[in-house]
């Protein structure tokens, strides 16, 4: 679970006020909308079964349901609800659900430079729930792809001195040895290593973070206990780990 204890609203982020500064009309705007459109292009992507059904009061939107049905074989859904027009996006459990059977297409329209390539990524189903702002933003996620499931729950924050993490996380694969060669294009493992399951809390910034209540399947050997790696910028960063083993 996420920190709820409340805490001083934050100023916007540049960025964010940038953003959602041409939006503050909608403030004084109320309005039911629903829209259905069979055929769009947009940037030169041709959009299929665009819907949009939602209503904006006292500067709240509210999505009933929203999304394109067909974008080059995928699909995206959106819901809930979207304040802060004019100033820091404000995001109302906003949810979001992509669904992509094949990535080839979609990378190839938009030249996408991706340190995976499309195959190796196979089908791509992507889940969750934002809620905050991008100084405090509770999420609740699930990403599928390359064969891995990937979930992740907590609190991210942007503060002055850069983002920081507090997320419950769990990964599964059915091959540990294929998922590493995936990012380790030259590691050979000596033999089959059997399926990941592994799950902890990762804590801190990109640069300072811990990893603790580690529990870790592979094949038959689990893993347990804390690592933390500090400063990851640095030539030669510390990793400290207390960890156990088992058959």
């Amino acid at each position: 679970a996420s920190p709820s204890s409340p805490s001083p609203s934050p100023s916007p982020s540049p960025a964010a006020a940038g953003l959602f500064a041409p939006l503050a009309p909608l403030n004084d705007l109320d309005a039911n909308v629903t829209l259905s459109v069979a055929a769009l292009t947009v940037a030169d992507l041709p959009l299929r079964a665009v819907t949009l059904d939602g209503s904006l009061v006292n500067g709240v939107l509210t999505l009933r349901q929203a999304g394109v049905g067909n974008l080059h074989g995928g699909s995206i859904s959106l819901g809930g609800g979207l304040a802060g027009f004019g100033g820091t996006p404000d995001l109302r459990g906003l949810t979001y659900d992509i669904i992509i059977p094949d990535a080839a297409p979609l990378v190839r329209a938009l030249a996408l430079d991706l340190p995976l390539s499309a195959a190796q990524m196979g089908r791509i189903a992507l889940t969750g729930t934002l809620t905050g702002t991008p100084q405090r933003l509770d999420i609740d996620t699930r990403s599928q792809l390359a064969g891995a499931d990937l979930r992740a729950a907590g609190r991210l924050t942007d503060p002055a001195d850069g983002i920081g993490f507090d997320l419950g996380w769990s990964l599964a694969h059915a091959d540990t040895a294929r998922l590493a060669s995936l990012f380790a294009p030259d590691y050979t493992a000596r033999g089959p290593l059997g399926a990941l399951d592994a799950r902890g809390r990762l804590a801190g910034t990109p640069d300072r973070f811990t990893l603790s209540d580690l529990a870790a399947t592979i094949g038959g050997e689990r893993l347990a206990g804390t690592v933390t790696v500090m400063p990851l910028a640095s030539p030669r960063p510390r990793v400290e780990a207390d960890l156990t083993t088992a058959t």
